[in-house]
């Protein structure tokens, strides 16, 4: 009897240590930090610009919208390039990272990446006053082209013809084409925002492939979804003309305001 007693008293006692134990579990995942941490690459276009020591843009405003769907407070830190976002991700310093990253970048088989929110053509870097915008327009020579758009350098219409060395400098391409060691550089529109000088000139491709942008983050569905969510919304405001555009008046160095490159 005094068995049965003790096996009774016992049971109750097990149940509550264990619904203690999963309320142990529940308290630790409410630990989770209140705070989003958002990689952004810093540079002076429409995407990611900065204006009294923060960074504004397409990309901030994605990020700010994005914490807000998912619920948290957002953190936006300035990286000087692609590889510290990635580095970021990798130990736990940024949740979510953007910077104009190409969907065909090798290195997202690594995490989840978002819908696209942007996208570009690409770009010819020539010497000044040669207004090459296609490779119909190239008789013979080499090209010089940057990693950052190599995979969807295929699609360039005319590129079997020609000897195509890679580049992952910009600056080098950029050099090489004044000096004339190749006859023209093709790269992304940030690239080319980057490398006008009094030597050097650029102008989008004609009838060209574009690249599109994406942001990548850990494997979090949640946040995925709000990021989506974010782009969608994004994307709603321009079909409706309720987004801000006045990003849109940052333009390639030399670039009048009816579109028209010096």
């Amino acid at each position: 009897m005094k068995k049965k007693a003790f096996q009774l008293i016992l049971l109750p006692l097990l149940s509550l240590s264990l619904l203690t134990a999963c309320g142990g579990k529940k308290e630790d995942a409410s630990q989770e930090s209140p705070v989003l941490n958002v990689g952004i690459v810093r540079a002076d276009d429409r995407y990611s610009y900065e204006e009294n020591g923060e960074l504004k843009g397409i990309e901030s405003d994605l990020a700010e919208k994005a914490a807000e769907i998912y619920g948290k407070d957002v953190n936006i830190k300035s990286a000087g390039s692609d590889t510290e976002l990635y580095s970021g991700l990798q130990d736990g310093s940024f949740d979510l990272v953007f910077g104009r990253i190409p969907e065909t970048q090798n290195a997202l088989n690594s995490f989840m990446v978002s819908d696209n929110y942007g996208k570009s053509g690409l770009y010819f870097v020539t010497k000044k006053y040669d207004y090459t915008d296609s490779l119909s327009l190239l008789r013979s020579g080499s090209i010089g082209i940057m990693g950052s758009v190599k995979p969807i350098s295929d699609q360039i219409p005319g590129i079997s013809s020609f000897s195509v060395n890679d580049y992952t400098d910009i600056e080098a391409l950029s050099r090489d084409v004044a000096s004339g060691t190749i006859s023209v550089g093709i790269c992304g529109e940030r690239d080319a925002l980057s490398i006008i000088s009094s030597d050097i000139q650029v102008q989008e491709m004609v009838k060209g492939p574009s690249e599109y942008y994406v942001a990548a983050l850990k494997n979090d569905n949640e946040l995925k979804n709000a990021v989506n969510s974010a782009i969608s919304a994004y994307y709603d405001s321009l079909y409706s003309g309720t987004a801000d555009t006045s990003e849109e008046s940052i333009l390639l160095p030399g670039e009048e305001e009816n579109g028209e490159t010096e």
